[in-house]
C-alpha cells in the first residue's frame, strides 16, 4: 500500500489494479508467514524465485509426526483389546451388568474419547481412531470369550455402549468441521458489515 521509494515493485500474479503490484520485501515477508506459493485473491502462483526461509509445513518430514500417530494408534488398540477381555472375563465371573461393569465401560471409553481428541488435535482423521478402538475391542471380547466359552447379555450391552460411543466418534469430527465452518463464515459477514 506504500508507494515505490520503499522498495521495488513487482507484478507476481494476475492481480490488476490496485493489487496488481507488489513490494519484493512485503511479497517474501508473506510467503515466509502464510507458507503459501499462490496469490489468495486471483490463485495463479508467483511469478518469483524467492525460497522461503521456513520450511513449508506440508513439505517438512514428518518422522516425528508419524511415530505419534503410530503410537497412539497403538495405545487405542490396546485399551480396545483390554477392554474387550476385561469385559469378557467379568460376564464369565458371573458380573452381572450392574453400576461397577458400567463404570468400567465408561471410563474405558472415556480413554477412547481421549485417545480420539489427541488424534483430531494433531489434524489426523479421528474417525480412524474409533473405528480402530471397536474393532480391537470386538476383537478382545471374541477372544476371552472364546477362550472362557461365555457369551451373555452383559457382553451383548457393553458391546452396544462401545458401538454407540464409537459411532459419537465417527460422526462427532462431522459435525465439528461444519461448526468450524459456520463460524467463519458468520465472522466473515461480520467482519465484511465492519
Amino acid at each position: 500500500m506504500e508507494d515505490c521509494e520503499s522498495g521495488n515493485l513487482l507484478d507476481v500474479c494476475d492481480c490488476s489494479g490496485s493489487c496488481q503490484y507488489v513490494h519484493q520485501l512485503c511479497l517474501e515477508k508473506w510467503i515466509d508467514v502464510s507458507h503459501k506459493k499462490t496469490c489468495e485473491i486471483c490463485h495463479a502462483a508467483y511469478k518469483h524465485d524467492y525460497q522461503p526461509k521456513n520450511v513449508d509445513i506440508e513439505e517438512r518430514p514428518r518422522r516425528n509426526d508419524l511415530a505419534c500417530i503410530r503410537m497412539v494408534i497403538a495405545l487405542c488398540m490396546l485399551g480396545g483389546f483390554l477392554h474387550g477381555c476385561t469385559t469378557g472375563s467379568d460376564s464369565s465371573n458371573g458380573i452381572k451388568f450392574n453400576y461397577e461393569l458400567l463404570v468400567a465401560s465408561l471410563l474405558f471409553n472415556a480413554y477412547h474419547l481421549l485417545i480420539w481428541f489427541v488424534f483430531y488435535k494433531i489434524k489426523y482423521v479421528p474417525e480412524v481412531i474409533s473405528i480402530t478402538w471397536l474393532a480391537s475391542f470386538t476383537m478382545g471380547l471374541l477372544v476371552m470369550c472364546w477362550i472362557l466359552d461365555v457369551y451373555n447379555d452383559d457382553v451383548t450391552r457393553v458391546f452396544y455402549i462401545n458401538a454407540f460411543v464409537s459411532s459419537i466418534g465417527m460422526m462427532l469430527p462431522c459435525c465439528l468441521k461444519r461448526m468450524r465452518i459456520i463460524t467463519m463464515y458468520r465472522m466473515d459477514i461480520m467482519y465484511n458489515q465492519l
